[in-house]
């Protein structure tokens, strides 16, 4: 999911986080560090280097453990390397990877993006940068309001476009 602000982006990690532990693909009970629930499986990016951690910042990755009392967070890059991280760290600068904003994903390709924003989001720079994350299907939700996204409701418009098929309302 690509957002156009961080507000957004929180409330999207929020909404996955949850639809994740109502499937129960995630543990219900996580671990607390800092203002944020952890828990292995949980989709993670770096946001500060760090050489003594032999992190990046962009470095995304799953949680795989964490030690007793959130002192150790074990991750898995999805280059495969496998580190560990403290909890000062992962406290400062470590967020959920369940959705990003399109500045942060710039540069970056997947398999299927989901769009989400309002119409005076999609400014040309913004657009272009969201809109070109895809390999596979782009979906749009447009939000009309000005308050924050209603997560909890289905988006009022939907538009869906592929390398194949035109883009239609």
């Amino acid at each position: 999911m690509i957002a156009r602000d961080n507000a957004t982006r929180e409330q999207l990690n929020h909404a996955a986080r949850q639809h994740l532990k109502t499937h129960r693909l995630l543990p219900v009970d996580g671990e607390l560090i800092g203002d944020r629930e952890w828990a292995p499986g949980d989709r993670v990016i770096a946001r500060r280097n760090n050489p003594a951690l032999d992190i990046d910042n962009g470095t995304t990755a799953s949680i795989t453990a964490i030690a007793r009392n959130g002192q150790h967070v074990l991750i898995t890059t999805d280059a495969g390397r496998t580190l560990v991280l403290d909890r000062a760290y992962v406290h400062e600068h470590l967020q959920h990877a369940y959705a990003t904003t399109a500045h942060s994903s710039q540069g970056a390709t997947v398999r299927d993006a989901i769009i989400v924003g309002r119409p005076e989001d999609f400014t040309r720079e913004w657009a272009y940068t969201a809109l070109s994350r895809a390999q596979g299907h782009t979906t749009i939700h447009l939000f009309a309001d000005r308050g924050p996204a209603p997560l909890h409701s289905p988006p009022p418009a939907q538009a869906t476009a592929t390398p194949d098929r035109p883009r239609r309302p």
